[in-house]
């Protein structure tokens, strides 16, 4: 197996997704629980579940199962949605045809990328723990440059993907990468002030 089929999966996985609506669901609820869990439901752990009655603390579980599916929903379709719409303009005719197709497909692979990449961001959570990004530690800026290579290859696995579905023209193959990192650059700090300012202060 190549190296690449390694880190950014082969290219045939991504070719035979279907367009089945569970296998989506169910990866919707997962990219919403890790959104909610790294960092936010990890380090309000305590303030959110312990040491609570019995009602605030099932009020706050059924929050979290709530709010991951509309975060799950809202990161998925607002990733997927408007780079859908802007690869019509990249595709074949032929592609034209199998768009709800297609559409489904870009969001299982950024579903994909998630399931390969939080395993790895929850190892950082537990080898760079409570490191405060205001304070002079040194290990910040090495976390630093570490979470950049993760969203690097957060994005080349989504751009990977994206390419194995879509017969684009080698002109337009060449930006893919460079458009998907700069989407997540930009969704990424919105997806966090929606969670921290709308979301966490609803839990009880």
């Amino acid at each position: 197996m190549k190296l690449l089929d390694i880190f950014l999966l082969p290219r045939r996985l991504y070719q035979n997704l279907t367009d089945r609506k569970l296998p989506l669901y169910l990866g919707i609820l997962f990219v919403g629980l890790a959104d909610l869990a790294l960092p936010h439901l990890k380090e309000n752990y305590i303030k959110l579940f312990a040491n609570k009655s019995l009602n605030a603390l099932l009020c706050n579980v059924i929050l979290a199962v709530l709010f991951a599916v509309v975060i799950g929903l809202v990161d998925v379709i607002f990733f997927s949605v408007p780079l859908f719409d802007l690869f019509k303009v990249f595709r074949k005719e032929k592609e034209v045809s199998e768009a709800c197709n297609l559409r489904i497909k870009l969001m299982k692979i950024y579903i994909l990328a998630h399931v390969i990449i939080v395993p790895v961001n929850i190892i950082l959570y537990f080898v760079f723990p409570n490191i405060n990004v205001n304070s002079n530690n040194p290990l910040i800026v090495l976390l630093a440059y570490i979470s950049l290579l993760v969203m690097v290859w957060f994005s080349a696995i989504i751009s990977r993907g994206i390419n194995s579905i879509y017969s684009f023209q080698p002109v337009f193959r060449r930006v893919v990468f460079l458009t998907v990192f700069l989407w997540n650059f930009i969704l990424a700090p919105v997806l966090e002030y929606i969670i921290s300012s709308w979301i966490m202060p609803l839990f009880r």
